[in-house]
């Protein structure tokens, strides 16, 4: 109930009580010492401090994230409602490691949390991987390795049904083709994601 108060609450822009939710859910898990709990609780404190107050505060949350994650990783095949909290770590993590100047290791962020997703066998984690590389790539004005992430994504979306993956990945394919090879093939691919868009339901991001 905490994890889906803490996102209905970012969702809202109530980002205070959002972070409310995260610390109440961090306290529950360092008191049951639970690995998987606390990969969830310390993404949230650090998604909220670190988009919203303190960038490097954020991170080391994310940081302590990946870190149990690592210590008891889910196995591969196992059910979840959406994607693995411990590839949005690393694709979190990458975001901030690019702002705060580290492209380098953002990179080596985005590419282990689709290395993560792949590993786990889980496509709406690896969806989810490939199109937020996708979008680190496009920040280092890397327009092919751009459109291999979100190219991916939408075949991936295609191949076991993912809608939501489908559309982001032909948004984000679009701009480099729009950029850089001066064509009008771009605008298909922004109008085909917009119009599959309309009436959904957008899936959880943190």
């Amino acid at each position: 109930m905490l994890r889906n108060l803490a996102s209905f609450y970012n969702f809202r822009g109530e980002f205070d009580n959002g972070r409310r939710m995260a610390e109440a859910i961090l306290r529950l898990a360092d008191q049951q010492q639970d690995a998987s709990m606390l990969v969830d609780a310390h993404l949230l404190v650090g998604v909220n401090l670190g988009f919203v107050d303190d960038l490097r505060a954020g991170l080391a949350h994310l940081d302590k994230a990946i870190a149990y994650f690592r210590s008891e990783p889910y196995p591969a095949g196992r059910y979840r409602l959406g994607h693995n909290p411990g590839v949005a770590c690393l694709t979190t993590s990458a975001f901030i490691l690019w702002i705060l100047g580290h492209p380098d290791r953002a990179l080596q962020r985005a590419n282990e949390a689709i290395a993560v997703a792949t590993e786990l066998e889980h496509p709406p984690s690896l969806a989810y991987g490939l199109y937020h590389a996708g979008h680190l790539h496009l920040w280092r004005r890397r327009p092919s390795s751009s459109a291999t992430g979100p190219t991916g994504c939408c075949d991936l979306s295609t191949t076991m049904t993912i809608p939501s993956g489908g559309r982001s990945g032909r948004a984000c394919a679009a701009p480099p083709r729009r950029r850089w090879d001066r064509s009008r093939r771009a605008w298909p691919r922004f109008a085909k994601g917009s119009t599959a868009t309309r009436g959904s339901r957008p899936p959880r991001v943190f």
